[in-house]
């Protein structure tokens, strides 16, 4: 019996970046940039300007932003990251706190029990 199915599309291998012969420069900035404060670093956009303005590139500001994407996640810190939490049976959370209704204020406690 034959399959009639649809085939799934395959993708061409990608090509190399045009951020590929700048790379070296890029790394620079973005190494620099580690010891910065976060609102001093270079952003995708701006190191595409000086880019094209120090370079003279010729490609689009999204294969630098893509660049750039990549090159952050490859290089972030562990302090960078999240810890998913994990809860072991028996074990809960109890908030409390006070309410705030039309004309009264009262005391609330909201117990959650992640294995029940």
């Amino acid at each position: 019996m034959e399959d009639f199915s649809p085939k799934p599309e395959t993708r061409p291998a990608q090509s190399r970046s045009r951020v590929e012969p700048y790379a070296r420069v890029v790394d620079s900035w973005l190494r620099a940039d580690q010891s910065m404060p976060r609102k001093q670093r270079h952003t995708a956009r701006r190191v595409f300007d000086r880019l094209v303005a120090e370079q003279g590139f010729a490609g689009s500001y999204s294969s630098v932003q893509r660049w750039v994407k990549h090159w952050r996640q490859e290089h972030r810190a562990e302090s960078e990251g999240f810890m998913e939490l994990a809860w072991a049976p028996g074990i809960g959370q109890v908030d409390f706190g006070l309410a705030e209704g039309r004309d009264s204020l009262a005391w609330s406690v909201t117990c959650m029990c992640w294995w029940s």
